[in-house]
């Protein structure tokens, strides 16, 4: 039986980031075209210094915001696998394969990463956000099952 471990909040977060690009983008186009096609600038929304800002905060807020929270995967459990998701593909992932489990970080998520022994088709990391009160029981769960799968038995 699977058990999630990413928040149920993981859709919002990455569809919110993908908002906030596209708002920028669109807008900062717009404000652009406005100004470039305005012979005397008279019917830009902003002039050329205000817009340059515009776009360079939003360029910066942007790369931020994909960082946080536009990386997140949904991550579930079942026995000694993981099933990852980026919700256009799913894959399985052996707990065998996590060399280390890192977190739960300091920001508004509470984001956990998990260091991957070889690269999967998701990169080298696995970055997922628990639930908020959630984020270090989980942290320790899975640190204590990555060590046990790891473990060479001593027979």
């Amino acid at each position: 039986m699977n058990r999630r471990l990413s928040s149920g909040l993981t859709p919002f977060w990455r569809v919110s980031a993908a908002g906030w690009i596209i708002y920028f983008l669109l807008v900062g186009l717009y404000g652009a075209w406005k100004w470039l096609a305005a012979p005397d600038g008279s019917d830009a929304p902003f002039g050329g210094e205000k817009l340059a800002g515009f776009i360079a905060f939003g360029l910066a807020s942007s790369i931020f915001v994909h960082l946080m929270a536009g990386s997140l995967k949904r991550v579930s459990i079942a026995g000694d696998t993981l099933l990852v998701s980026n919700y256009l593909r799913e894959i399985i992932i052996p707990l065998s394969q996590v060399e280390y489990v890192d977190g739960p970080d300091w920001s508004s998520l509470r984001r956990i990463t998990l260091a991957l022994r070889a690269p999967s088709e998701f990169g080298e990391a696995i970055i997922f956000a628990p639930g908020i009160l959630d984020a270090g029981r989980v942290a320790r769960e899975l640190r204590d099952r990555v060590e046990n799968v790891s473990a060479p038995s001593l027979k």
